[in-house]
């Protein structure tokens, strides 16, 4: 399970990508996704190009001298649709960023969340490499095996809420013809029956007990509350 975590970012972009999209280009959503979608594959053939031309130059790619020239084309088209309708928007690439997007979602804590979390599991992380750890010195035994269950259990509360969230929006806005709405309130009250959502940091893996843990730590809402 440790290696589907990564997976909630790509889902969480997905979600927050198509609402930005269904609410900023209405008229011309079509386009947008078309174009974006001919712009990622023309980009990953003119890489895929240079890293077997460099490794393994005798097999046949998908690739043609044009590519690159097309794919600047695109990028152009695409990025004036966006300018269009956002002009003050930086545009480092051919879509603003993500956390842009997530911005104007409305969903800016979530994915905030979850790309934190996410980036830790792909990226160098000493705390994600030392929790594997488990034992008594010096007996200490290395597995992603050892923390499976915290695994499954954040990839599939934080899955379940993307669903649900995805699910709710799309048929809000017609997406989902024939969807069975109750799906979405079975999917709501899985969550709300959560005893506890799944942490970044654990009390478990630093060690500290059920007392310390109610006599040193506290809630968010207990905070503003006092």
């Amino acid at each position: 399970m440790y290696f589907t975590l990564p997976t909630l970012r790509g889902i969480c972009e997905e979600y927050i990508v198509e609402k930005f999209i269904f609410s900023h280009f209405p008229e011309n959503s079509d386009e947008v996704i078309h174009l974006r979608h001919y712009y990622d594959h023309l980009n990953s053939s003119v890489v895929q190009w240079k890293y077997f031309e460099a490794n393994r130059p005798d097999q046949l790619l998908y690739y043609q001298d044009s590519f690159s020239t097309k794919m600047e084309e695109t990028k152009i088209r695409l990025k004036a649709i966006v300018k269009a309708k956002l002009p003050k928007v930086p545009l480092k690439g051919v879509f603003p960023s993500v956390h842009f997007m997530s911005k104007e979602a409305g969903e800016l804590e979530l994915y905030n969340y979850l790309y934190h979390a996410s980036s830790s599991f792909v990226h160098f992380s000493p705390n994600n490499l030392l929790r594997m750890g488990w034992g008594d010195l010096p007996d200490i035994n290395f597995s992603t095996a050892n923390f499976k269950l915290y695994y499954r259990d954040f990839s599939l509360f934080y899955g379940l809420l993307l669903l649900s969230k995805l699910c709710k929006w799309q048929k809000a806005h017609g997406f989902l013809p024939g969807f069975d709405e109750n799906f979405i309130k079975v999917m709501a009250s899985i969550l709300d029956r959560a005893e506890r959502w799944p942490e970044l940091v654990t009390f478990e893996e630093m060690n500290v007990g059920v007392l310390s843990k109610y006599l040193f730590y506290k809630s968010p809402k207990s905070l503003k509350s006092n």
